[in-house]
């Protein structure tokens, strides 16, 4: 049995990226006083060694200091953890996934927390496409890191690094939901869990978690896209009634799609009005917009493209995501940022 299958058997973290959602995830873990370690470079790897991390929380101010924390960027002078979770963005999944042998012992367990569809996604489905598998670099990445490692993970959480060391939240409700690729539960996922938990997330353990990677598939789609085109935050952008319709036309056709790949639970109660609501007259721009911003690789592929050519493989129209995920990929050839190209 697998120590980390006992509970109570975690106690450290390594997180690997320290981006927004990666920072977030330290800082938390690091004030609920488990040893975290950061894989991070430049700017956010100097101003974690010398000032830790702060969360910029709505109406509060949270400080995991720099004592709190290993940071390097490297791998080895690290070394393994119980967990590490990876928050790169999936187009540098395979680039860093040599690392992880350094930062893993023979029972560890690495939790991939990224937007779109997974290099893993379809470990253990009876049939795999593998012209998509392919281009998700599979084997490049399970080289390095055995399936039985694996654990999934989506977050929903607005945030951005607002400038080296500083993390700003737009919420306080922060949700992670994290699952075995397999289904069901296990101790280890139980345990990775329960520590996220009393960190300060609510999370979620799910026994579907390519369901919740669809949920957060559809509500990227339906309104990321559309951000892209316009330059502008999510509220400036939907502040018009006919982009507007074209977030509950993607929204749908994300709907039908993931009902026909067997994933249609988490969406049956998708309350797409409530998101329009929440939306409404923020001032938050996408992470894919904020990678514009930044010259950063774009996800086109992960986020918009899997997902348009899936439905064609599945006979699913989606003649809206079609359209916005080629004018996307569009803009991001024409500035010179689209992911692999």
């Amino acid at each position: 049995m697998n120590s980390l299958d006992q509970a109570g058997g975690l106690t450290s973290f390594c997180v690997l990226g320290a981006g927004a959602v990666g920072a977030h995830i330290a800082a938390r873990l690091a004030l609920g006083g488990y040893p975290v370690s950061v894989l991070a470079r430049g700017a956010q790897l100097s101003a974690i060694q010398q000032g830790g991390l702060l969360l910029e929380l709505p109406g509060q101010t949270l400080h995991a200091q720099a004592s709190r924390f290993r940071a390097s960027d490297d791998a080895a002078a690290l070394g393994p953890a119980d967990v590490v979770i990876v928050t790169v963005k999936s187009p540098a999944v395979p680039a860093i996934a040599p690392l992880l042998p350094s930062l893993t012992h023979p029972n560890s367990a690495v939790l991939f927390v990224q937007n779109g569809i997974p290099w893993w996604y379809f470990q253990g489905l009876a049939e795999p496409d593998p012209e998509i598998v392919q281009r998700l670099r599979v084997a490049d990445v399970a080289r390095h890191v055995s399936p039985d490692r694996v654990l999934g993970g989506v977050v929903h959480s607005s945030s951005h690094i607002a400038r080296p060391g500083v993390v700003s939240v737009e919420r306080l409700n922060n949700r992670l939901i994290v699952g075995e690729p397999g289904g069901g539960r296990s101790g280890r996922l139980e345990s990775c869990a329960e520590a996220l938990a009393a960190s300060g997330f609510q999370v979620d353990v799910s026994e579907r978690i390519r369901d919740e990677i669809w949920l957060k598939l559809a509500l990227n789609a339906a309104s990321g896209p559309q951000c892209v085109l316009a330059d502008s935050s999510l509220g400036d952008t939907f502040d018009d009634a006919f982009v507007l319709d074209s977030l509950r036309t993607v929204a749908q056709e994300m709907r039908q799609l993931a009902q026909a790949l067997g994933c249609g639970a988490a969406l049956e109660g998708m309350d797409i009005e409530a998101f329009v609501k929440r939306i409404s007259g923020t001032r938050h721009r996408p992470s894919i917009l904020q990678d514009f911003d930044l010259r950063r690789p774009v996800e086109v592929e992960a986020l918009y493209q899997l997902p348009v050519d899936l439905a064609r493989a599945h006979g699913v129209p989606v003649p809206m995501l079609g359209l916005l995920t080629a004018l996307v990929r569009r803009r991001a050839l024409t500035a010179g940022v689209l992911a692999g190209d």
